[in-house]
């Protein structure tokens, strides 16, 4: 796993596995060309901000979601955030965007400031795949601006065939863009003109124009 620091492109958070599933996280400095073992249990951490990174405390059980940790890197310092039941996150410079299960069983999506304060909030429908709960990757576009993928009802992954709807969600109002897109990753330009989608990233989609083209050819 690599994740870097989108305030500071020198500083890069790397995620390395061994045959068994243990993991070590490391710290690289550009500025100081160093590299150094973190004490993060989460092998999957998110900068937020300069020198923080949020984690999340591994819960026993994946569909009841955990807590975020926030770890300062310079101080060594780590602290809870308050914000159990956690069953995703990502960030974007200081925005924290979380997701939370309601009692209807929908997901609770919050975007957020360092200090808390709120930006936006919405819900979608949540798919599980029986023993945790599946976010496929969403692509920030602004501060409180960002497309995911999303079902258009909840249920269980299998049962729901090819479920995904490219959706914008822009201060918490959802725009369905288009009715359909391939499952994998999914990455857009700043502007949201365009996107790129598939597991090979194979796919280039003009979500305002709703046209999919297939711009990679596998020659096999």
């Amino acid at each position: 796993a690599i994740e870097w620091n989108d305030m500071d492109p020198t500083l890069l958070l790397l995620t390395a596995f061994q045959e068994d599933w243990t993991f070590d996280v490391f710290l690289y400095s550009g500025k100081e060309e160093e590299i150094n073992t973190m004490p993060l249990e989460d092998p999957f951490p998110k900068w937020f901000g300069k020198q923080d990174i949020i984690t999340v405390d591994v819960p026993e059980h994946p569909l009841d979601g955990g807590e975020l940790l926030l770890y300062d890197y310079v101080s060594g310092k780590e602290e809870r955030l308050g914000l159990p039941g956690v069953v995703s996150f990502d960030t974007n410079e200081e925005r924290l965007l979380t997701a939370q299960i309601n009692d209807e069983e929908d997901v609770d999506y919050k975007i957020t400031l360092q200090d808390g304060t709120l930006l936006s909030s919405w819900t979608m429908p949540a798919v599980s795949n029986y023993s945790e709960w599946v976010f496929p990757e969403l692509s920030w576009i602004a501060d409180t601006t960002v497309f995911m993928p999303s079902a258009s009802k909840g249920g269980q992954l299998d049962d729901l065939g090819d479920p995904y709807q490219l959706v914008r969600v822009e201060d918490g109002h959802q725009d369905v863009l288009l009715d359909h897109i391939p499952a994998g990753i999914l990455r857009c330009s700043p502007n949201g003109e365009l996107c790129l989608t598939g597991y090979q990233a194979e796919k280039m989609i003009e979500p305002t124009k709703q046209n999919e083209t297939t711009w990679l050819i596998d020659s096999e």
